[in-house]
């Protein structure tokens, strides 16, 4: 009769005769030779996916040691989108950092000075100004700005440009203080450096034109001559007349973008 091999080892009875027997393992069959025994596969563990209104996650057999460390999403927290949300932030930060540090034309950074009696202030390219006096930054007759009493005036040159700031108070004293107002004066500047008259800085002016200056009226002038050019804006501010600009390399326009930036930069009080 057959049985199985689990019957090995065991006394059962013969189906027919109703006779117990010992159940022995059989001997293999001659010409071959028994190697290693076969072990029987484990059994694959399964996996259970349970689904419910509010989560979803996969369940396994496994023993709970082995699961151990292993910590469920916390439900309303998507990981992921708050990493990228982070990512964002310091992107914007970080550009918001680099352009408050170095805007302006071409990147420029801009160092603000603020005037001494803190009557204004106005930021300079990549470092502090350097202050000036009538024999150094005056090209002209130099015993106009002398009678004109107050005086003032810092410079920084970068390359082959000299930005630059003055002021003076107005010539006649109390007097022309109390008639004098920056509509008074732009008018007289645009009569003083009209096209084809000597400019502020030397050279030929080519155009004015008038603009404001931290809600300020001014004059806006450019012009120079074969060896070099200037932008700049004059006008008058509480018993002052100001000058600022850059002098650099010839051709330059009204329109020159890191003029306009260091002009623009120009806040009164401080």
């Amino acid at each position: 009769m057959k049985a199985p091999d689990t019957a090995i080892g065991k006394r059962i009875k013969c189906p027919k005769c109703d006779e117990a027997f010992l159940v022995e393992e059989p001997e293999a069959e001659e010409g071959f030779e028994v190697i290693e025994e076969a072990v029987p596969a484990k059994p694959k563990s399964r996996v259970i996916v349970v689904v419910d209104d509010d989560d979803e996650e996969e369940e396994d057999e496994t023993p709970k040691k082995a699961r151990k460390g292993k910590k469920k999403p916390t439900a309303n927290k998507p990981i992921g989108l708050w990493i990228g949300v982070g990512v964002v932030a310091l992107l914007l930060i970080g550009g918001g950092v680099f352009f408050a540090t170095r805007g302006g034309a071409n990147d420029t950074r801009w160092v603000t000075f603020i005037a001494p009696d803190k009557s204004f202030s106005l930021a300079f390219p990549e470092g502090e100004p350097t202050k000036e006096t009538i024999e150094s930054i005056i090209v002209g007759n130099k015993d106009d700005f002398k009678s004109a009493g107050e005086f003032g005036a810092w410079s920084r040159t970068m390359g082959n440009r000299k930005y630059v700031i003055i002021y003076f108070s107005t010539v006649g004293g109390e007097a022309m203080k109390r008639v004098m107002t920056p509509e008074l004066f732009a008018n007289k500047a645009i009569d003083l450096w009209r096209p084809g008259q000597e400019g502020p800085f030397g050279g030929k002016t080519t155009s004015l034109t008038k603009v404001t200056s931290d809600g300020i009226l001014a004059v806006q002038l450019s012009g120079g001559d074969t060896t070099k050019g200037f932008v700049c804006r004059v006008f008058y501010l509480n018993g002052r007349i100001y000058m600022m600009g850059v002098d650099g390399e010839p051709g330059m326009t009204s329109e020159d973008p890191k003029a306009q930036a260091f002009m623009n930069k120009f806040t009164k009080g401080g």
